[in-house]
């Protein structure tokens, strides 16, 4: 029994109308992927899943019977599944209070379960810097920065958040 998983699968077999300047090696790739993928239907317990976030872009030979025949459309995370998402990513982060997760689900409507867990690190790393910035700069401290100091704040979140937005 396998299991194999090729994730972006756009990448590795694209359209072949739009593997275009690179002396064919697409084709060629997509090719070979094709005649493996038809040559394992005799063997059973063999399983091939792929993901992609371009659908678009994958060569439509790859979606006959027999290869990858079935499409399971993943959205993007509503309000509970984002609740969830931030309450892993910020089950063991210090948060400042104030914070609550039900707001902050709210306002990241339309992220993927990544953005929101790279807003999460973000926002952490934010934090951090913030102080060891404060230490530095108050000539009065000569104490390393107690952990328990570093609290993500609601402006360590906004500043990552727009930022993610501002890169889409």
């Amino acid at each position: 029994p396998c299991i194999m998983f090729f994730d972006e699968i756009d990448g590795l077999c694209t359209t072949r109308q739009s593997s275009g300047g690179d002396s064919g090696v697409s084709g060629r790739v997509l090719s070979q992927l094709l005649s493996e993928m038809d040559g394992i239907e005799d063997l059973s317990g063999v399983f091939v899943l792929a993901a992609t976030n371009r659908p678009d872009m994958v060569d439509p030979a790859l979606r006959r019977f027999g290869r990858f025949e079935k499409t399971i459309e993943i959205g993007l995370p509503d309000l509970e599944s984002r609740k969830s998402i931030l309450d892993v990513h910020l089950r063991s982060r210090p948060l400042a209070p104030g914070i609550a997760i039900e707001s902050l689900a709210e306002t990241m409507t339309g992220l993927s379960g990544a953005d929101i867990a790279s807003v999460c690190s973000g926002a952490a790393r934010s934090a951090i810097r913030r102080v060891v910035q404060k230490s530095i700069l108050d000539s009065k401290t000569q104490h390393p920065v107690d952990p328990d100091s570093v609290l993500i704040t609601a402006d360590d979140i906004d500043k990552i958040l727009n930022e993610l937005r501002s890169n889409k």
